[in-house]
C-alpha cells in the first residue's frame, strides 16, 4: 500500500473502517498490524465527516466526542511504551471549542489502568486550550512542548504530529513546527 512505516504503526483508527458485518457507528476498529480492542466510553460515535475527499480515498472518517466524558481507550499494551527512543504520534482534529476554560485532550498514553490521568510524568498528552485560547500543547514524560500563542481555531481540520527524534520532541500543526523541547524522559505509558 505504499506506506513505508506501516509495520511500525501501533494504533490506526480510520473512523469508519468497519467490516461489512458491522453496521453500528459505535464499533471502532484498529487497522494496525497488531490490532487492539478499542473500548468506547460514553457516547463516542463515528462517521464519514473527515478532511479527506471520500470520492478519491474511499475511506477515512472521524470519531465524534461531544465533550461530556467521551473517550476511546484500549486495554494495557506495551505498544505505547516508547521508552526513551524515537517516535511519531499523529492525528487529525476538528474542534468546536479551543478555549482555555475547556481544555481538551486529543490523545493520551498513561501508566495508569484505564488510561486517564492528570499527571503526565511517564506518558504522552496532546491537547488544546492552554495557556491561551487556541494554543496547542503536548507533554512528553513530564516535559511540556507546544505553542504559547493561538495556532488552531474552531471548526477547521488540522493535522497534528508529535515527533521525538534523538531526544528532541517537536509539535507540528499541518507540517509546521509550533514548538520543541528536549525530552529525554522514559515514556512508559500503556
Amino acid at each position: 500500500d505504499g506506506e513505508v512505516y506501516i509495520d511500525n504503526t501501533v494504533l490506526l483508527l480510520q473512523g469508519d473502517d468497519k467490516p461489512a458485518s458491522v453496521t453500528q457507528n459505535n464499533t471502532f476498529i484498529d487497522s494496525s498490524e497488531s490490532p487492539l480492542t478499542i473500548i468506547r466510553n460514553s457516547n463516542v460515535t463515528q462517521g464519514t465527516f473527515s478532511p479527506f475527499d471520500r470520492a478519491i480515498t474511499n475511506s477515512g472518517g472521524s470519531a465524534y466526542f461531544d465533550g461530556t466524558g467521551d473517550y476511546l481507550s484500549t486495554n494495557s499494551s506495551n505498544n505505547f511504551a516508547f521508552g526513551t527512543g524515537n517516535f511519531t504520534v499523529e492525528c487529525w482534529i476538528y474542534s468546536s471549542d479551543v478555549s482555555f476554560a475547556t481544555q481538551r485532550g486529543f490523545l493520551q498514553t498513561s501508566d495508569t489502568v484505564g488510561g486517564l490521568k492528570t499527571s503526565f510524568t511517564t506518558g504522552i498528552l496532546i491537547g488544546a486550550g492552554s495557556p491561551v485560547n487556541g494554543a496547542l500543547f503536548a507533554t512528553v514524560a513530564g516535559t511540556n512542548v507546544g505553542s504559547s500563542t493561538a495556532v488552531i481555531t474552531t471548526n477547521t481540520w488540522y493535522h497534528i504530529a508529535l515527533v521525538r527524534n534523538s531526544g528532541t520532541s517537536t509539535l507540528y500543526v499541518n507540517g509546521t513546527s509550533v514548538g520543541s523541547a528536549t525530552t529525554t524522559g522514559n515514556c512508559s505509558g500503556t
